[in-house]
């Protein structure tokens, strides 16, 4: 089992601080399932807890329009 990925930041895309915010986050991939999961917690901007979760189950397809596709949910 692998741990999950950690992320810090801060984020004000235009640069007027209008849009600041800042968010921790984790990350968690199931390889063998095809599985990602992120859950984070922000604040200003991005208030409060989000999460999202992706499954491509088609990733390893010798198909090159499947191979890419993903199922995604996300909460915000």
């Amino acid at each position: 089992t692998t741990f999950p990925q950690f992320a810090i930041g801060v984020d004000d895309f235009i640069g007027t601080k209008r849009f600041n915010s800042q968010y921790i986050l984790a990350t968690k991939m199931w390889n063998s399932a095809h599985l990602e999961a992120t859950l984070g917690w922000g604040r200003r901007r991005m208030k409060g807890f989000f999460g999202a979760i992706a499954w491509s189950p088609w990733r390893r397809s010798d198909l090159l329009f499947l191979k890419n596709v993903s199922l995604v949910a996300e909460y915000d």
